[in-house]
């Protein structure tokens, strides 16, 4: 008795949700394909390259620096200029200096994370939002992004890239 109630149990959840999912519209959008189309993201893909070359310059120019001084140093170690105090003074000089270009290096990748967060954050968001619009719009339950590599098929006729692309014209 038990038994086939834990069976009509099951056999009812199974069929519950499967009528649940198949009311369910799966639509489907290549996110890679609609953000290069945007003129705004490609504004904000350049603006991150002109701050990334900008901060690449800045750690170039701090890295050339310090080599120019070690080989200074060097020059001044081989021509005997120095005592081995001098030098042991300089050398704790350029270990601090390394660790303080390796900190610079860590915090310009950190600054460059955060610029990227801020100028492609408004774009993401109405995206997103123009997303969930055409979703609403058209009757689907769900949206799958295409450009992940994660989906095996999607049928051309639950594309709503077009959509998306003409609600945030």
């Amino acid at each position: 008795m038990k038994t086939s109630f834990k069976f009509i149990l099951v056999a009812f959840c199974l069929f519950a949700f499967t009528g649940v999912f198949a009311q369910s519209k799966i639509g489907h959008i290549n996110s890679v394909d609609l953000l290069s189309s945007l003129n705004e993201w490609k504004t904000a893909q350049v603006d991150l390259e002109t701050f990334a070359k900008k901060i690449q310059e800045q750690l170039k120019a701090k890295e050339k620096t310090v080599i120019d001084e070690y080989n200074v140093f060097v020059q001044k170690v081989q021509n005997g200029e120095l005592t081995p105090k001098q030098q042991d003074e300089q050398q704790q000089y350029f270990q601090r200096k390394q660790g303080e270009l390796e900190q610079d290096q860590a915090k310009a990748q950190q600054d460059l994370m955060k610029r990227e967060d801020e100028v492609t954050e408004p774009v993401r968001k109405k995206v997103i939002d123009a997303i969930k619009a055409v979703a609403v719009e058209k009757g689907y339950g769900y949206i799958i992004d295409t450009s992940t590599g994660a989906t095996l098929y999607a049928s051309p006729d639950d594309d709503i890239t077009a959509f998306v692309k003409a609600k945030l014209q």
